[in-house]
């Protein structure tokens, strides 16, 4: 007689962080003005914590707009495995306004707990422009677009 030798194992739940922005316009929150951001995935690293997923790991670019108040919140995103996630994020282009180019990078490191037997965030790095920010709330600033044109004058 043949026994298959079955092991029991907890499939583990997703760690889901939800990342928040804030958003100026002349210094002041943007009341019905709306802009719009992209959360993209930028790169998984398993950090030698044993499984690593498909090298074909990927995620939607995730997008979000900002409430009257300014507020800017992505949805959650699902972490599936213990590792390193690194995400960017930035404003899209509007027309009217002078854009903030600020790209954000999120690093979100996830562990698994073997006396819980759960998944962890361990922690969450934000940087601007390659710089940590000082801030738990990163901020994009806009400007209204003047329409001014500036012409230099090269006659002499």
């Amino acid at each position: 007689m043949v026994l298959n030798n079955i092991s029991n194992y907890k499939i583990p739940i997703p760690v889901k962080p939800e990342f928040k922005a804030l958003k100026k316009l002349d210094g002041e929150t943007p009341g019905t003005s709306r802009f719009e951001f992209v959360m993209k995935f930028l790169s998984y690293d398993s950090q030698n914590k044993g499984y690593a997923p498909s090298a074909n790991l990927a995620y939607s670019d995730l997008t979000a707009t900002n409430d009257s108040n300014g507020n800017i919140s992505f949805p959650k995103v699902e972490l599936k495995y213990p590792g390193k996630y690194q995400f960017e994020v930035y404003e899209k282009d509007k027309t009217g306004y002078v854009k903030d180019n600020s790209h954000y990078t999120v690093t979100y490191v996830v562990n698994w707990d073997r006396e819980s037997e759960k998944l962890i965030l361990k922690s969450t790095t934000i940087k601007k422009d390659g710089s940590a920010i000082s801030s738990a709330t990163p901020v994009f600033n806009n400007y209204t677009s003047t329409g001014l044109t500036i012409t230099k004058n090269t006659e002499t």
